[in-house]
C-alpha cells in the first residue's frame, strides 16, 4: 500500500465512498427493493476492503454477514446449482 503515499485525493475518495456506504447500508438494508443491491454493493466494498488492506478474513466474515438478508429461497436455489443443498422447498401451510 505504500505507493497510496503519494496519492491522497485516492485514499480520501476511498474513503469518503466506505463512509457513504456504511450509511446507506443500514438505512437500505431494510426496504425489499434496494436489497439486492445493496447486497451486490457490499460484496464490492468488502472485496475492496480485503485486497487494499488484507483484512481477508475479517472481510470474508463480513460477507457472509450480509447472507442473512438473502431470502431462503434463493440459497436454496443457490445451494441446489452448486450441489450443495439436498433440501426440498418448502411446503405451504395447510396443503
Amino acid at each position: 500500500l505504500s505507493w497510496l503515499n503519494g496519492h491522497h485525493f485516492i485514499v480520501s475518495a476511498w474513503t469518503h465512498a466506505l463512509l457513504v456506504f456504511d450509511v446507506l447500508y443500514i438505512a437500505t438494508i431494510w426496504n425489499r427493493t434496494l436489497r439486492p443491491l445493496i447486497i451486490v454493493a457490499s460484496f464490492l466494498y468488502w472485496g475492496s476492503v480485503a485486497i487494499l488492506t488484507g483484512f481477508i478474513g475479517f472481510a470474508a466474515l463480513m460477507l457472509a454477514a450480509n447472507v442473512i438478508f438473502c431470502p431462503s429461497s434463493e440459497l436454496q436455489v443457490l445451494g441446489r446449482c452448486c450441489g450443495m443443498c439436498k433440501c426440498k422447498p418448502a411446503e405451504k401451510i395447510g396443503d
